[in-house]
């Protein structure tokens, strides 16, 4: 009965030694999982951080873009008025460079009549 007894005694410290080893592995592998858990949940803040400043930066860029766009029609109506100016100063120029010719036409036909008229003169004093 003795042995027995020892014998169920040894059994038992080997199996609460194992329970014992594997209740260590089990802790160090939560010290683990709770140690890459809080490297992992830095990472996940500074993946947040950078998206907040992505955003921002997009947020940015969209209002620049707004701003060119803006701009770019601003500068594309004054370059439709200067168009339109230059066109109306260019048929201004064509109602001049008409008018200019047809009063040098006139005066070349009052030269012409006028050298008519003095050599009708002329033969007239003879």
């Amino acid at each position: 009965a003795v042995v027995s007894t020892q014998s169920t005694g040894d059994a038992q410290i080997r199996e609460r030694e194992k329970v014992e080893e594997r209740l260590k592995d089990k802790e160090t592998l939560a010290a683990e999982y709770l140690s890459e858990n809080r490297k992992l949940s830095g990472q996940v803040a500074r993946f947040e951080a950078a998206a907040e400043q992505h955003a921002h930066v997009m947020n940015m860029a969209d209002s620049t873009t707004a701003q060119h766009k803006s701009r770019i029609e601003e500068l594309e109506t004054m370059c439709s008025r200067y168009s339109e100016d230059l066109q109306r100063k260019e048929d201004e120029k064509t109602t001049l460079m008409d008018r200019f010719n047809g009063f040098n036409s006139t005066l070349t036909q009052l030269n012409s009549q006028i050298g008519k008229d003095d050599a009708t003169v002329n033969s007239e004093m003879k």
